[in-house]
């Protein structure tokens, strides 16, 4: 490889080889301006014809187009080349590509920008940096001539109107991570007579794969692994031949788990290797692969599947199953008995991959839990394996190994199992309800006050209608701890003739109910201030007090916000109960000082609070 040869110094370089016995060339790299277009001209390649070369390299030269009629140049001798990391154009010389009579191999991974609009070689003909060359072999009537000693190969006159054509001979086709980026939602396509057998177009964007495309009767490995395929037609996988197909990585999750879209390997009669492995796959409907009668292999590992009961009883060839990274729990006697089956009637040892799963360890699993330990030879890294009890907890293979004979004692009688499951079950919902109860607590004490107040009002037959002119203009709401600030501080500061505050030492009627008092309070007042202190964290009466206060804020006053919270102390928040670390942090708060602008900042915001009607 020499970085500094350039395209200018082919026609010299390839000279020599007429002379030789060189079977492979390696031209990679060869020219430092990769991104800006090189043309490979027919002078480029004008000796080439008449050579014994096997294997050309020409990856990673920014090459982007081949002048029409230079492929008829190209030896006969060729049997591999590779094109990979160039940035070709969509041109006349797709159509010549049958001239390489018998080329194998073609590699063309990684093309940056493949396959524009239709161009031209702009950096051939009279203009261009080449136009001089002493090559004798690119005429017209030479090429013309050579080009009826080939097979497939036609002298182009008219390169306006052009058809892609392959050797004949070619077997391995490599197009992986070349930027594709095509939804082929058609009808047909066909593709000439061909010996294809391997054909990778991996790491490209597909999207969608709908329609016929062949004849590939020789294919046997095709591999669109990564390439964002979320839909597979009917008839695209019309391929008898392939025995390994790659679809890993893609996006059929969805269309494997719908029973009209699900069969899309029926024509698969041959595949024996079968990747799915990361494709979004949560359900499988249950027929996906009954069709593949001669599959060994099925890899659907790194999905999410939690349920693997599918139909595999035609499946009589399924050896090797990689179910590793998904969430599943077990594997159903059908699945069990098959592969057992399979490896007495083919004489070879079944593997199951079930390696970061969850598998219950519980009564209901013991009989696949036994069978695992049974056949534990057949499954890999079983020491690695995890099993989740009832409670929750995780157990290793070893415990579980150990502890085994101890579940079957403990499962012998079914019915005190559905005594105790049902028994938990109750419990359970028992603890849901209570939990709701309990985080909704203050709610539901605030509708049953406002419910038997309503009913209140309608025996007594008062018209009571939306209170737009409150008594007080903001209800304090105090431990008792911070009396002295409040009738200290506090009131002569903000208690006047236009601001008129409710105090529960003050303004609570004398025989009323302590909650009724609180809540009356509230209502008649346009705000609610909490004095926030850890005294009033003690207080069962200030916390129902801050509690009926936010719910009157929710539930009667159109999300305005009329509960206000002074922290008068420095309280961490472990000591604060949920509801008030929520309503703090989603409604913030204001901060009590004593440092001089800070207590005079306090009491405008405190005169603006209050006077805020809103």
């Amino acid at each position: 490889m020499n970085t500094g040869l350039e395209f200018e110094s082919l026609e010299n370089a390839t000279y020599a080889l007429q002379f030789t016995n060189v079977r492979r060339v390696n031209l990679s790299h060869i020219s430092q301006e990769y991104n800006s277009g090189n043309d490979i001209c027919k002078q480029d390649l004008c000796y080439l014809w008449n050579t014994s070369l096997e294997e050309l390299d020409v990856s990673g030269n920014g090459i982007g187009c081949i002048e029409t009629n230079a492929l008829i140049l190209m030896p006969n001798s060729l049997r591999t080349l590779n094109v990979s990391n160039n940035n070709f154009v969509y041109a006349n010389y797709l159509s010549q590509f049958g001239c390489m009579d018998n080329l194998t191999e073609l590699i063309a991974y990684n093309l940056n920008k493949p396959f524009r609009a239709n161009q031209i070689c702009h950096g051939c003909g009279i203009n261009s940096k080449k136009s001089f060359s002493t090559c004798p072999y690119t005429t017209d009537a030479f090429l013309q001539k050579l080009a009826t000693t080939k097979r497939n190969c036609s002298f182009i006159n008219d390169k306006r109107k052009f058809q892609v054509t392959l050797p004949r001979p070619l077997k391995t086709i490599i197009v992986s991570y070349s930027n594709f980026e095509y939804t082929l939602n058609i009808s047909r396509i066909e593709i000439q007579s061909n010996v294809i057998q391997y054909l990778d177009v991996s790491g490209n964007n597909f999207n969608v794969l709908n329609g016929y495309i062949g004849p590939l009767s020789e294919l046997q490995i095709l591999n669109v692994s990564n390439c964002r395929i979320e839909y597979i037609g009917r008839e695209t996988l019309n391929y008898a031949a392939v025995v390994d197909l790659q679809l890993d990585t893609n996006k059929l999750g969805p269309q494997l788990a719908n029973e009209n879209y699900s069969g899309i390997f029926g024509e698969l009669k041959e595949l024996k290797t079968l990747n799915l492995s990361r494709n979004g796959i949560t359900v499988l409907y249950t027929s996906t692969f009954s069709s593949l009668i001669k599959l060994e292999t099925l890899d659907l590992s790194y999905n999410n599947i939690e349920l693997f009961d599918i139909n595999i009883d035609t499946l009589k060839n399924i050896l090797y199953l990689y179910l590793s990274c998904n969430s599943i729990h077990t594997l159903s006697a059908g699945v069990r008995e098959r592969l057992i089956e399979n490896e007495q009637d083919l004489s070879k040892l079944f593997q199951i991959d079930l390696q970061t799963n969850y598998i219950s360890y519980d009564c209901q699993n013991q009989e696949f839990l036994q069978w695992i330990f049974d056949h534990q030879y057949n499954f890999i890294s079983l020491d690695t394996y995890m099993f989740i009890s009832p409670e929750g907890d995780i157990l290793s293979t070893e415990h579980v190994n150990n502890d085994l004979h101890s579940l079957s004692s403990r499962c012998t009688s079914y019915t005190y199992v559905i005594v105790i499951a049902t028994l938990g079950l109750s419990i359970f919902f028992v603890a849901v309800l209570a939990g709701l109860v309990y985080n909704n607590r203050w709610k539901i004490r605030y509708l049953i006050y406002m419910s038997k107040k309503s009913f209140l009002r309608s025996e007594r037959h008062t018209d009571y209608t939306v209170i737009e002119n409150y008594a007080h203009d903001a209800f304090i709401s105090y431990a008792e701890e911070n009396t002295r600030f409040i009738l200290d501080d506090f009131l002569p500061r903000l208690d006047s003739e236009e601001v008129s505050l409710c105090l529960h030492q003050r303004d609570f009627l004398p025989g009323e109910a302590i909650s009724d008092n609180i809540i009356h309070a509230i209502q008649s007042s346009r705000k609610t201030i909490v004095i926030l202190s850890e005294a009033f964290l003690k207080s069962k009466w200030c916390l129902y007090e801050f509690n009926m206060a936010r719910m009157d804020c929710i539930y009667s006053r159109n999300d305005q916000l009329s509960l206000i919270v002074v922290m008068y102390e420095q309280v961490p928040h472990n000591k604060m109960p949920l509801e008030m670390l929520e309503w703090i942090k989603q409604n913030n708060y204001i901060e009590y000082t004593v440092e001089r602008d800070g207590n005079l900042l306090f009491w405008e915001k405190m005169k603006q609070v209050i006077n805020d009607s809103n």
